[in-house]
Parts: structure tokens; sequence; C-alpha cells
């Protein structure tokens, strides 16, 4: 949010209407009322309705891409039989959001925010149907990398809006709410498919692109509130990454390590000799470790961000070591648990720090930028953990996640050594309490 002291300058310069302040058409997409001395927030009617709006969309969205994780698997074991071509369609998916995170911004002060999540989303729902019929693989590349560039819009884009409607002592939970409701609905998406009975049924992609329309159609309250960008000057991420390599880095490696564990989990399980329903539960122990979360959000409003993504990537380090060593698997799913729930504790101070690090009118371009940070963990992260896996069987697992947090701290202990030789941070001033800070703008390139 803008500090309040920006309101002031309203009058004195011609600035267009943000998505951060209330329209003269009683727009309730804004910023809260405030009261004693502009220091409480009032929750309004409409700001509670604008919040269900956005985590309704969220929801819709994530569960129409839970069924359609499962179709894309299901399509690819049936018709493209090498194991190379089938990570390939995924790393296609995931780069056309890397590709395309330059010119996001851009689409968004063309468009508006809620056109753009509305018609990537309409588009999504069309994609979904098209992956019905297999033609070929370089078609099926171009409907994957199509899907890709849509989805980045729309889930960047939606998770902006969340932020930025947001109070910022309601932020913490307000992200960690709809990562939960992301998880939630990735994993009825499967569930759905197995009640309808037959994945090849018409009807499973006909499920997924009617809930990619209900997002759209959902959001669309929020079209009379729709924010004109702000910020118009053209910031590449290499200056975001020169201006916050700590949090960047810890973008990057979180997403390696949750992407590894996620897609290599029931693998993991299989090598180490469980049977099929057991190593499936691996995944399911895993995600359940995202309800962490909201015990997290509350520890995000209260305490140190930088010293929580520190503490908890030694702590998640030490899971992974602990985990690599067992002997017995009895406990294995405990394990993972834990470790999902303490990878959250990276992952959430983190987004906080980047949404509070920079002003709102940065917020679309800074979300931009690390996306295609954390995007790009999770390919190197998929490849690395891959590559490892087969030459070091089932540790290479946790050689790949252990290493790339191993390599964070040491990272993040050089730097902040760095700044106190520099003068730059004063042990006198560290505290384990938040404090507030000034968010930053960076100037054009």
């Amino acid at each position: 949010m803008f500090f309040l002291s920006q309101i002031q300058k309203i009058g004195h310069n011609k600035i267009l209407t943000s998505r951060n302040y209330h329209n003269v058409d009683n727009f309730s997409f804004g910023q809260l009322n405030l009261k004693k001395n502009q220091r409480e927030f009032v929750w309004t009617k409409a700001l509670i309705i604008d919040h269900i709006t956005i985590y309704s969309s969220i929801f819709f969205a994530s569960l129409a891409y839970g069924i359609m994780m499962v179709l894309i698997a299901l399509k690819l074991e049936a018709n493209v039989k090498n194991e190379i071509l089938i990570s390939l369609s995924t790393v296609c998916q995931i780069s056309a959001g890397v590709l395309f995170s330059r010119f996001l911004p851009n689409v968004g002060k063309k468009f508006g925010m809620i056109n753009s999540i509305c018609l990537s989303s309409i588009f999504t729902a069309l994609m979904a149907l098209s992956l019905y019929k297999f033609i070929n693989y370089p078609i099926w590349l171009f409907c994957i990398f199509a899907i890709g560039t849509t989805l980045f819009i729309s889930s960047v884009t939606r998770n902006t809006v969340m932020i930025d409607i947001a109070p910022s002592n309601f932020r913490a939970f307000s992200i960690s709410f709809g990562s939960l409701l992301v998880a939630l609905g990735n994993s009825l998406g499967p569930i759905i498919i197995n009640y309808i009975g037959n994945s090849e049924n018409i009807l499973t992609y006909v499920c997924s692109s009617l809930f990619f329309f209900i997002s759209a159609v959902i959001i669309l309250r929020l079209k009379k509130v729709d924010s004109i960008i702000r910020q118009q000057k053209k910031i590449s991420v290499f200056r975001y990454i020169i201006s916050s390599p700590k949090i960047m880095f810890s973008g990057f490696s979180f997403s390696f390590a949750m992407s590894s564990c996620s897609a290599f989990a029931i693998i993991y399980g299989l090598k180490i000799g469980l049977n099929s329903s057991q190593a499936s539960l691996l995944l399911t122990y895993l995600l359940l470790g995202t309800t962490a979360y909201i015990p997290l959000s509350y520890l995000c409003n209260h305490f140190n961000l930088r010293l929580m993504i520190v503490l908890f990537s030694i702590i998640s380090f030490c899971c992974i070591y602990k985990i690599a060593n067992l002997e017995d698997y009895e406990n294995i799913h405990n394990y993972f648990f834990i470790l999902f729930a303490c990878l959250s504790g990276i992952k959430l101070p983190t987004i906080v720090l980047i949404n509070e690090k920079y002003k709102s009118s940065q917020r679309l371009a800074v979300n931009s930028a690390f996306s295609q940070i954390t995007l790009l963990g999770s390919v190197f992260g998929l490849l690395t953990t891959g590559i490892f896996i087969n030459a070091l069987n089932y540790n290479g697992l946790w050689i790949s996640t252990g290493g790339i947090l191993f390599l964070h701290l040491i990272f993040s202990i050089l730097n902040y050594f760095k700044k106190i030789i520099c003068g730059e941070i004063k042990l006198s001033n560290f505290s384990i309490f938040k404090k507030n800070i000034e968010p930053e703008e960076l100037q054009e390139n």
C-alpha cells in the first residue's frame, strides 16, 4: 500500500487513479478506511466481498489446473513414450512464463489488471478443450506453450490484485490463504477426475475449461475498480536481482526445492521400497505441509522476515539431512510433512518481503520479475534433480535439494557479513521483531 503521505500529492500532481485508492464512484477496490489518526483499519462489507471474490477466482482457477495437470500427464503417457519429450513438455510450459514475464507489466498497462485476468483465463479455458485431441507432438508443444503463457498472466496478475487489496497487517495471511486455496484446488482436481471415472471422457476436459471460465466471470465483479498501472518505467529483472539478491535467491531456492520434492516424491517412495499407494501418500503429506502457511502468516506479521528465511532454511536443510540418513522409513510420511512446512517457512516471508520492499506502483513488475526467478528455479530444480537421481539413485533428490539450500545459506551469510563490514548494517539495530520499512522505487533503466 502507498503511505498516507502520498495522498496529499494527488491534489498537486496529475496522477492516474491507482488500484490503491477509492474513486469517486465508490469503488470498493482500494485502500481500507482508517480511523484513530489513520492507524487502524476498518473492514467494510464491500472490502470483505472483494476478498471473497478474489479468493473464489483463485480457487476455481486452481481447481481447473488441478484437473488439467492430470489430463496432461495421462495424455503424454498415452501418446508420447519418450521420457525426455515428456519432460520437455513441462519445461516448455514453465519456460513460457519465464519468457513472457518481461512483457507482463505492459499487458497490465494496456488492457488493465482485471481484463488481463479475464482474457487470459478464457483463452486458457479454450486451450484446455484443445488438449482433448492429440494430433502430433509439435502442435502439442504449441498448445502447452500457449497455456503456460496465459496461466502466467492470469496467476501473477491475480496474485498481485490479491496482495494489493489487502491491508499491510493482513497481507501475510492473505498470501498464505491464497496459497492454501491453490494447494486445495490442485489436490481436488484428481478427485474430480476419479469421480467422473474416465480420464479420456471429454467431460473431464469440459470441467477444466468450465472452471477456468468461472474464475474469469467471478472476478468481473472487480471490473469497475480495475487498476491502471501507474508505473510506466522499463525495469529489467536484473535490476531487481541486483537490488534484492538475497530475496531473489531465496525465491529461486525454495522453488528449486519444492518443485524437486513434488515431482520426485512418488519416484523416491518407490525406490526405497514403498508400494504405489504408500508412495503416492508421500506427495499428499508433502502438500499437507502447506497448512503451515496459516501459523506462519502470524509470524510474518510480528517477526523479522529476513531472520525467518535464514532460520527456516537451516531447519529445512537439517530436515533433508535427517531424511537422507534414515535407516527406518516407518515415519517417512511425517518427515515429508515437516519438510514442506519448513520450506513454506522460507516461501511465505520471501513473498511478503518482496511485496513490502517496493512501492505498490511497482508491484506487478516486481511480482513478474520474482515469478520469473521462481520459475527458473523450478526448471533448474527438475533438470538438476533428475540428473542427480539418475547418477546417484534416490539419494540424488536430497543431494540436489540440500545443495541448493546450503548454497542459499552461504550466500545469505556472506552477503550479511559484507554489509556489516561496509557499515550498511549495524548490529545495534538488529531485532528479531518486524520493523516497518520505507518502500523503495527503482528508477528506469
